[in-house]
């Protein structure tokens, strides 16, 4: 553990494409937790980045946490043969305006900087519409109201100083959309969109001269720092020229 993410915990103790994106899974893992109490539990590790929960089982006692109840957690994913740590760190909550303990993932840990990814919990609004077409017309009544439910979920890309403090880099949604009930077409339909929060953020971590070679690479390779994918490729560039 690098001495940035180190610290912060100290000063708080107290599928890119979209595709299968809203599958939950059921599989374990092989982990251990840490507990803001000091405890630490080791055996199957379960974590649900829709609803942000996190599930430990050990022969038969199986317990549920939340953010406020961990420090930290990691476990081996075998679906891509790696080990994964993840921190609860001091956040403000978008939706009110509220600090409070959130779970990242980190990515990358730097002298100088960390990189964290966090999971929005899932959105689900229910969208209305007025149709008239022969399959859904009542004639008794008029057109029919249909209804659709849009699936959203955000996965954002940070930035750590060795102050704790936590910026957002890039942003990408995943929308998944249902067709409206007895339409012609029944189908689904899923948007990706990658935006880019703060394109000047890296370049004060890495130095200029440094972020001009990554512009350089990124351009030759055809490789896009709004993307995650992309720019996880751009890091392990940067890897080599440390």
């Amino acid at each position: 553990m690098i001495q940035l993410l180190s610290v912060s915990l100290s000063a708080y103790t107290q599928n890119s494409d979209g595709e299968d994106h809203f599958k939950e899974t059921d599989e374990w893992f092989e982990g251990s937790i840490l507990l803001t109490n000091g405890n630490e539990l080791n055996g199957l590790v379960r974590y649900n980045d829709q609803k942000a929960i996190l599930t430990f089982k050990q022969g038969q006692n199986s317990q549920t946490f939340t953010e406020t109840k961990v420090l930290s957690f990691d476990f081996f994913d075998e679906r891509i043969a790696k080990k994964r740590k993840f921190y609860s760190l001091e956040y403000t909550d978008a939706r009110n305006g509220i600090d409070r303990p959130m779970f990242f993932e980190a990515l990358r840990e730097y002298e100088a900087f960390a990189v964290l990814l966090r999971f929005n919990p899932v959105e689900v609004k229910q969208k209305k519409k007025s149709v008239d077409n022969p399959f859904t017309y009542d004639y008794s009544t008029g057109p029919t109201r249909q209804i659709r439910l849009d699936v959203t979920q955000v996965e954002t890309i940070y930035l750590m100083n060795p102050d704790g403090d936590i910026d957002p880099y890039i942003e990408v949604s995943f929308t998944d959309k249902d067709s409206f009930a007895m339409s012609t077409v029944n189908a689904r339909d899923t948007k990706v969109k990658s935006s880019m929060i703060d394109k000047d953020l890296l370049a004060q971590y890495v130095t200029e001269p440094i972020y001009d070679k990554l512009v350089t690479y990124a351009n030759e390779n055809s490789l896009k720092f709004k993307k995650k994918d992309d720019f996880m490729k751009i890091l392990e560039y940067y890897d080599t020229l440390r």
